[in-house]
């Protein structure tokens, strides 16, 4: 029958995880007020009174005036082409750290001002400019050479400093913008005139956009038309600090005292203290390389925003019913969720998509998903199955065939027919009419709960209390506990890309190799004792569902994932399914409402390794003769900011690769 999709508007998306850095986390001081990252990861904060501080992803490390800094009013932080770092301060210079010591400038040395360095920008060719309130210096590593008005700048205020795609440089001054042209500089001039507005930032997007923060609003200028955004436009009228474009192609403002405002091209969302921001007043902004969000505030210290990694959807944000038992991806990346007692949502991206009963499902409790290679979704109700195609539900019961109306288990197998594990029997569909199995016909119980398909095409079903069935093609045989199956309540059934099966069960979790169940329980390192949902994910990393988290297996370490992202376990909620969605993500459906976890991006740099013996050694290949009766430690770390520190975990091999012909001649393989 047709139908009538419910469909929920819903305000533009503000989720994500806070934490705040202050001076009690270590932080130097909580006037934050610009952020840098290295090439190697390690981000950099300069802070308006107490120096910089360097954080590793694990905890800070300050450098003052005791180390070399020439003031802890520290303003503007760069890194050149060398990778040193550069510190301009606001009445004393600036200051270069090499990583060993710091080399100071002042005007005794060439530059311009040593008053207020408000601005430092490298180019492309590794000459590091630096913009004062006297005009600009630019550095070539001898010597420097002065700009001011005298050469074409609108004002010797220079406040912003970048580069854009063609080559060209621009400024930002307190009487508008210029370019380098040569030796001299030119305004930049709009149709409309002259742009003079007092400048802060400027920024070139990766469409090749430009925008302009200044002290009331921000221009977006496209080649040809310059664009303000006022207050009428969700822009609060505010003076702008700083600007940045994230991954996703959206630019972020810091303002005065409006907090952080994100325009995505159409509409701009806010983000203040009561979202999390520890200040409304925001002087950086920086996404780093996983995709988080730092904010530097002017007293409340260092805000860290993952938006994006660990996002929860309630019935507030559309979602039908917060109870989801089941989870299935269409051909279009549309995310099914099957709820307890809502019928089904549908999420594209940005909104859910809601059907019930009214809609032609047989009953608002759906229990499982089956996306048909023909592209048809099977939901299967405690009243029947249903197929939805081309923009309708059919409905199929026990007076169409179906061996019992409680559908609790869907899969189709490798020729495209459809198993239905039922509280009654097994169906199977060939497209035309169902066969059906029950316990007369061999099966270890009528109740099915759970069907997998091993690589070999085997067919698997677990009953909750009985064992498991599998099908060959000719009959049944069973699996139970006298058979070494260690509990016969099974709850999930999961056949990895290795050929093996997982079974979820009350007392833990177990792999079938071919001949044996291999138990797992918390005292190898599953996170509760038992599984109520299994899957596996792109990278053959093994996920179970539990009460609060999910523990995962790579086969060989155990980890643990809480429900809030890494944060505080979310207390009760339960993971009755998990499904990993085309784009990496992996989305877990819980009694309370539905989560979505975007995996971290692949390694940027390998971890560092410290291995102490009679000494600390970095340098593997001058490990000294080593015996039985050596005492070794390893010391690793890596740059993780989606993982809080204490649930980092590393592993490691020493094999003959890892040492030298020498040293394999000294200690043996």
């Amino acid at each position: 029958m047709e139908t009538r999709d419910v469909d929920f508007e819903i305000a533009p998306f503000k989720k994500g995880n806070w934490k705040t850095y202050t001076r009690m986390d270590g932080l130097a001081h909580d006037q934050v007020v610009d952020i840098h990252e290295t090439k190697d990861g390690v981000m950099w904060f300069a802070t308006f009174g107490g120096g910089v501080s360097r954080w590793n992803g694990r905890q800070f490390v300050n450098y003052t005036k005791a180390d070399g800094l020439v003031s802890d009013a520290v303003w503007k932080v760069a890194e050149d082409k060398a990778g040193a770092l550069w510190f301009g301060t606001l009445g004393f210079g600036v200051s270069r750290w090499d990583g060993k010591k710091f080399q100071t400038f002042t005007d005794k040395d060439g530059l311009v001002s040593a008053n207020a360095v408000s601005a430092i920008f490298t180019d492309k060719d590794g000459l590091v400019w630096i913009g004062t309130d006297r005009g600009v210096s630019r550095w070539d590593g001898k010597q420097f050479k002065t700009y001011t008005t005298t050469n074409g700048l609108p004002d010797n205020n220079v406040n912003a400093i970048t580069q854009t795609r063609d080559g060209k440089m621009w400024f930002g001054t307190g009487h508008g913008v210029a370019r380098k042209e040569g030796t001299n500089f030119v305004m930049f001039t709009t149709a409309e005139g002259p742009f003079t507005t007092p400048t802060f930032g400027i920024l070139e997007t990766s469409d090749g956009q430009m925008w302009f923060a200044t002290d009331s609003s921000a221009s977006q200028w496209d080649g040809t038309n310059l664009v303000k955004y006022p207050t009428a436009d969700g822009l609060p009228p505010n003076h702008i600090f700083c600007m940045t474009e994230d991954h996703k192609g959206r630019i972020w403002f810091g303002t005065l005292n409006g907090g952080v405002v994100r325009f995505d091209g159409t509409s701009f969302v806010t983000y203040t203290t009561a979202d999390g921001l520890a200040q409304n007043r925001v002087h950086a902004i920086h996404q780093d390389r996983d995709g988080v969000m730092w904010f530097g505030t002017f007293g409340a210290g260092l805000s860290r925003f993952d938006g994006e990694s660990f996002v929860q959807y309630t019935k507030a944000d559309g979602l039908v019913h917060k109870r989801v038992q089941a989870m299935a991806e269409d051909n279009e990346g549309g995310i099914w969720i099957g709820t307890r007692g809502g019928g089904v949502s549908r999420w594209d991206g940005k909104r859910f998509t809601s059907y019930t009963t009214a809609n032609g499902l047989p009953n608002n409790y759906v229990s499982a998903l089956c996306r048909g290679r023909d592209g048809a979704m099977w939901i299967g109700t405690v009243g029947g199955l249903a197929r939805w195609q081309g923009g309708r539900f059919d409905t199929f019961t026990q007076s169409d065939g179906l061996v019992e109306n409680n559908v609790l288990a869907l899969h189709e197998d490798a020729q495209g027919q459809l198993w239905i594990g039922t509280e009654g029997g097994l169906s199977r569909w060939d497209g035309k009419r169902f066969e059906n199995y029950t316990q007369a016909d061999g099966m270890v119980a009528n109740l099915i709960n759970a069907i997998a398909e091993d690589k070999a095409g085997t067919l698997w079903f677990g009953s909750y209390g009985a064992g498991i069935s599998r099908w060959s093609g000719k009959g049944f045989d069973n699996l139970t506990v006298p058979g070494g199956l260690p509990n016969n309540s099974v709850i999930a059934l999961l056949a990895d890309a290795q050929g093996g099966v997982w079974t979820g069960h009350t007392l833990g979790a177990a792999r079938w190799d071919g001949e044996k169940f291999q138990p797992f329980t918390p005292a190898v390192g599953l996170g509760a004792t038992y599984a109520q949902s299994i899957s596996e994910d792109t990278e053959n990393v093994v996920w179970f569902g539990h009460s609060r988290k999910v523990s995962l297996f790579d086969g060989v370490a155990w980890s643990s994932l809480a429900l809030s992202g890494g944060q505080d376990e979310k207390a009760e909620a339960e993971v009755m399914a998990i499904h990993q969605s085309r784009d990496g993500a992996i989305w877990l459906g819980t009694t309370d409402s539905l989560f979505r976890y975007q995996k971290s991006r692949p390694l940027q740099h390998r971890p560092t390794l410290r291995l102490s013996a009679d000494k600390e050694y970095t340098d593997l290949s001058q490990l000294p003769v080593l015996t039985t009766s050596d005492r070794l430690t390893f010391d690793f770390g890596y740059i993780d900011r989606l993982t809080r520190p204490e649930k980092q975990q590393f592993r490691y091999q020493l094999t003959r690769g890892n040492l030298t012909s020498e040293q394999l001649a000294r200690n043996g393989p």
